[in-house]
């Protein structure tokens, strides 16, 4: 659920994306301080954020680079990514 609400381009009301990661990084740890998980799972959770940001990162980079060459036609919801993200 982090993955899909962080760091998004043209955001308009950021405040509340932020709060909806507390509440649900709060709800991530309620979750493992009531269970019985060997280790704690936390940190492994933010760690895949971190690479699921870095990866998608690396996506939009390859596709600007493939729409920038015009080496082939990207998707019109990709098109749309890269206009609401132009200032």
């Amino acid at each position: 659920a982090l993955s899909m609400i962080t760091e998004r381009h043209g955001l308009k009301e950021p405040k509340r994306v932020e709060e909806l990661c507390n509440k649900i990084t709060s709800s991530l740890k309620d979750h493992q301080s009531k269970g019985q998980a060997l280790e704690p799972s936390e940190p492994k959770v933010l760690g895949a954020l971190v690479e699921l940001r870095k990866l998608c990162t690396l996506g939009l980079q390859r596709i600007f680079y493939l729409k920038l060459e015009d080496l082939v036609s990207p998707p019109s919801i990709i098109d749309k990514l890269f206009l609401d993200t132009l200032p």
